[in-house]
């Protein structure tokens, strides 16, 4: 059983956040959304619309978020250094990503690629440097996020269709103000999780019946972005959290334990559904649309892409083509898609085997400092494996970690300065925070 332990000083840890603090986690919001927004009218062709749009406006709209989260660390640039020193491993990721423009072709791509990082990872610090350990702030930052991609999506879908949704394949996908309907999957994914944090946290019944409400026009949108790896993550996503939620409330062993039992055995056994029945995990309708971007019909057609990324890791295995958005590895092998539907592949391609070391030891010091939450705040630890078992099991169909700018690298980093923070340590009295209920101890 554990021990009461009295914190020296008044931590208010569930305290939610007051409008100066509000606007430290203000970028981070914003970046939220423009990582999967798009302003224009969608093309036939979804990953040429892709990657027209991954110009222009992005460099506006993500610049400025970048300049505000620099401003507002600079306001408290103590307190914000004192964070800086918990993150050596990341920063050295972020040196190695600069420092690959001495082998790549495209420096000019790899200094671009380098500002989404480095951006990145000052919207999380400022966010951090507010958030602190207020675990609903936390949930409450996604949640206020989820509604509004759930609202936002059906007022253009419904009344803006030629916006809000394409033709791909002959099939009609929803991908709202979205730049891909795989875009629209991960955000309303992410939603999914929040929800079922909150109706797993929550005594207030009516609480609960509110958000399960909410996660009804979720799945819809989910359904109509015909995203099957993001349907596929968000069944296991409510099946897992009040599981999760479950073994974190036990004992540090015991929940150390069974949560790595339980985290292999879903990965073996989404790894098996992969093998055995990857046309689950890419939309049948694109299927027989598939030349548009380069794939075969076999093995969902990702077999043309994989060879490609297999053949470019065999010339550089050490470092990689660099991080220049495969454009030194397009000018040697023809590759027809944005990425290549493979995280862990594609970072072998830019960063070769020194990158991804350096992705899992993040990967590693992240899940290490879950199990050490734990002991502390079981709830908020249970909440960070599930999202980061969502991240590693979509990076296996989309390549999402360690890739920016991507919504889920912005949540992975996020993860990783909360997680890099001193434990706070007040283990079992946490205030109420839940409208109408108390705490899940």
């Amino acid at each position: 059983m554990q021990s009461k332990m009295i914190a020296p000083m008044p931590t208010e840890l569930d305290k939610c956040l007051g409008w100066r603090d509000a606007i430290y986690v203000l970028p981070l919001f914003l970046a939220l959304f423009a990582t999967v927004f798009s302003p224009h009218k969608p093309l036939q062709n979804v990953v040429a619309n892709t990657i027209l749009q991954a110009e222009g406006y992005r460099t506006w709209m993500f610049g400025g978020i970048y300049l505000l989260a620099a401003l507002l660390v600079l306001t408290r640039f103590t307190t914000a250094m004192r964070q800086v020193a918990r993150h050596v491993p990341y920063l050295l990721f972020l040196v190695f990503v600069v420092w690959s423009v001495t082998w790549s072709a495209h420096p000019e791509k790899v200094l671009i690629t380098w500002g989404h990082y480095l951006g990145f990872y000052l919207i999380c610090l400022s966010a951090v440097v507010a958030l602190e350990w207020r675990e609903w702030s936390f949930y409450n930052l996604f949640f206020a996020y989820g509604t509004i991609a759930v609202v936002a999506t059906l007022v253009i879908v419904v009344f803006f269709p030629d916006r809000g949704i394409v033709d791909v394949g002959g099939k009609l996908r929803w991908l709202g103000f979205t730049n891909s309907p795989n875009s629209l999957g991960v955000m309303m994914l992410v939603t999914v999780w929040v929800c079922m944090i909150w109706i797993s946290a929550c005594r207030a019944w009516l609480v609960k019946l509110l958000v399960g409400l909410l996660l009804l026009p979720v799945f819809f949108c989910i359904y109509g972005s015909d995203s099957m790896t993001s349907a596929i993550l968000a069944v296991l996503v409510v099946l897992l959290v009040p599981v999760l939620m479950s073994i974190c409330a036990l004992s540090p062993s015991r929940a150390a334990g069974l949560f790595g039992g339980f985290l292999l055995l879903t990965t073996v056994a989404v790894l098996i559904l992969y093998v055995a029945l990857p046309e689950l995990f890419v939309a049948k309708s694109v299927l027989g649309n598939l030349t548009l971007i380069g794939r075969s019909a076999t093995f969902t057609g990702r077999t043309s892409l994989w060879t490609v990324a297999l053949q470019a890791i065999s010339e550089r295995p050490l470092l990689g083509w660099s991080f220049d958005a495969l454009y030194s590895v397009g000018d040697r092998f023809i590759v027809r898609a944005s990425h290549f539907h493979n995280g862990y592949l594609e970072l072998l391609v830019t960063g070769g085997s020194v990158g991804l070391s350096l992705i899992l030891t993040l990967v590693g010091i992240v899940v290490w400092r879950i199990i050490i939450l734990q002991r502390v705040l079981p709830r908020l630890a249970a909440a960070m494996a599930v999202l980061l078992m969502l991240i590693l099991l979509h990076n296996l169909a989309e390549a999402s970690l360690g890739r920016t700018p991507t919504l889920l690298w912005l949540i992975f980093t996020l993860m990783y300065l909360v997680l890099a923070q001193k434990p706070p340590t007040d283990v079992t009295e946490l205030p109420p925070e839940c409208t109408g209920g108390s705490s899940v101890k």
